[in-house]
């Protein structure tokens, strides 16, 4: 089960460290709004799973692009039984 996911791409902060940097521009961000679809279509139904955050996965965007940001969590949660039989 999906619980939270954030997504953004933009600058401001660096990716990982959450802190501005002297050097970063301001902070602008665009937010991806099927992000939710992509997590769901690489996790559904799996132990594990990996979300590479680049542009092949992602897509491109109409903003500024100089960091991505991807949060999420998600919960496993075990299988429903078999319906009896008939």
């Amino acid at each position: 089960t999906l619980n939270h996911i954030l997504y953004k791409v933009g600058i401001g902060t660096r990716c990982g460290e959450g802190k501005r940097h002297p050097d970063d521009g301001p902070d602008q961000f665009c937010s991806f709004p099927w992000a939710e679809m992509v997590v769901e279509d690489l996790c559904s139904k799996k132990r594990s799973c990996e979300v590479p955050v680049t542009k092949l996965v992602f897509g491109e965007y109409s903003c500024v692009e100089e960091t991505r940001y991807l949060e999420v969590s998600y919960s496993c949660t075990k299988p429903l039984p078999p319906p009896p039989p008939p």
